[in-house]
Formats: structure tokens, C-alpha cells, sequence
């Protein structure tokens, strides 16, 4: 191959090394199987861009003939992104007009096992509600990526916590899966959306669960990393900014007002 004879003409032949020609063959294995990886890769990557990125029918859940309300699934971050997505899971649990209930009845909150606030306010909130124990849960995953890890070993910690997201959403399947920013928010949106475009076999009450993610009033030039993450890899049905500055309806970052 091309590209192993580069990488063995550029090693450097001294006598700590040997001769170079008896790890030549590992050398094109290691290439070989490099290359395919990532053909792989790129591979799944068109095709989960492809099927994110269609116009999918508005999701319902039926039980007989009578349609039953919406389920939310809120993913809570550590300080102010909570405190930034309350105020929305209240306009979203506040009784429709001309109802005495409320769209979104089922609620399931996600945090990190690390983050302690988050799941108090979650339930001061439910409790302000006096809301049933059976109309919300709070649950704790692995957290994505710890603040000071390296990106390359937080792969596998990613990896782990998507683990524990598909059981979740196997359990308790969203209609509308809201987040505003916090890392934790990565592989619940992942998981969500492999079991959208059927890679995961589980069967699910919905045909696929919306993703909205509410970027933090703190961003003002820029999205944040996570916001970048769910933009490049068009996870995300929609990405709403809270400064006017920052939208860029072309590439599907909306600005509709202040959220949060």
C-alpha cells in the first residue's frame, strides 16, 4: 500500500530499532485496518446524516383510539443550566388552553452521577407541582466527559454512558427530548437518535423522539462546544440561540427570542 510504504520509508534504520523489514507486515496490518475503520465510519456517518437529516412526520402515541399524552425527557446540567431550562419544562407543563392537564404529563429528568443540585431542583420543582410520583422520575447516568478530561479518553467514557442511555430510553421513550448545553446532554442525544434511524432494535411506542436543543443565554458569539457537536453531526431537529447575533437560520440556528 501507498501509504504504508510512506510511513515505513520516513522511520528512522539505527540499531535500536533493527531492521525495520520484520515489522513491515504489522505496519500494513495496522494501516490496513486503520483505513477500514474509517471507511466504516464515514460510511454510517452519511448514512445516520441522511436520515437525521429528514422531514420527519409529527410524532403521536395512541392507546386504542385516544391519543395519550406527551412524554418529556429533560436533560439537567451542572449551575446555570438548570437553572436556564426550568423555566421552559414549566411552559411545558403548564394545562393547554381550554384543559385542566397539561401536554407533557409523563417527565423524566437525566442528570450526571456527579451532579447533586441538579436532581434537587428538579424535585423541589415537582414538588411545587404536588405532581404525582408516577408522572416524573429522575435518573442518573455516567457523565460523558469530566471537566479536565482529554477528549480522547472521554471516547470511552461517551461510549459508556450511551450504554446506559439506551436502557433509559428503552424504559421511558420520549416524545421531546430537551437539553440546553450540558456535555451529559452528548450521549442521550446519540442514543436517542441511533434508535431513531432504527439501529437499535428495540421497539419503541413512537416513531422517533424530537430533539431540541436550547442553546445557554452565556453563549453570545458562539455556540458552545456540545451546541457544535449536535450542529455538525445534525442530531438535533432544532438549535434555538439566545442572542440575535448568533442565529443563522441557513444553517438551522433559529433565533425566536429569549427562552431562558
Amino acid at each position: 500500500m501507498a501509504l504504508s510504504s510512506w510511513l515505513y520509508s520516513i522511520v528512522p534504520r539505527d540499531h535500536y530499532l533493527g531492521e525495520v523489514s520484520s515489522w513491515k507486515p504489522y505496519l500494513n496490518i495496522y494501516v490496513t485496518t486503520l483505513l477500514l475503520f474509517a471507511t466504516i465510519v464515514s460510511f454510517l456517518y452519511a448514512y445516520f446524516v441522511s436520515l437525521t437529516a429528514l422531514n420527519w412526520p409529527p410524532v403521536t402515541k395512541t392507546i386504542g383510539d385516544r391519543h395519550r399524552p406527551y412524554a418529556l425527557m429533560v436533560v439537567l446540567g451542572a449551575g446555570g443550566h438548570t437553572a436556564e431550562l426550568m423555566p421552559l419544562v414549566r411552559a411545558l407543563t403548564e394545562p393547554e388552553p381550554r384543559s385542566t392537564k397539561p401536554k407533557y404529563v409523563d417527565r423524566t429528568y437525566v442528570h450526571a452521577f456527579t451532579d447533586v443540585l441538579a436532581p434537587k431542583r428538579a424535585l423541589a420543582f415537582e414538588q411545587e407541582r404536588n405532581s404525582h410520583p408516577d408522572e416524573f422520575r429522575i435518573v442518573a447516568i455516567p457523565r460523558a466527559r469530566e471537566v479536565g478530561q482529554s477528549y480522547f479518553s472521554s471516547i470511552a467514557s461517551t461510549l459508556k454512558a450511551m450504554w446506559w442511555c439506551f436502557s433509559l430510553l428503552s424504559k421511558h421513550p420520549p416524545d421531546l427530548l430537551l437539553c440546553n448545553g450540558p456535555g451529559t446532554c452528548v450521549p442521550v442525544v446519540m442514543a436517542a437518535a441511533l434508535v431513531r434511524i432504527g439501529l437499535i432494535g428495540w421497539r419503541m411506542p413512537s416513531r422517533a423522539a424530537r430533539i431540541v436543543y436550547v442553546e445557554s443565554a452565556a453563549r453570545v458569539n458562539a455556540l458552545s462546544l456540545t451546541g457544535n457537536v449536535l450542529h455538525v453531526t445534525r442530531l438535533a431537529d432544532r438549535i434555538y440561540v439566545q442572542w440575535e447575533s448568533l442565529a443563522d437560520p441557513e444553517n438551522d440556528i433559529f433565533y425566536v427570542g429569549r427562552l431562558v
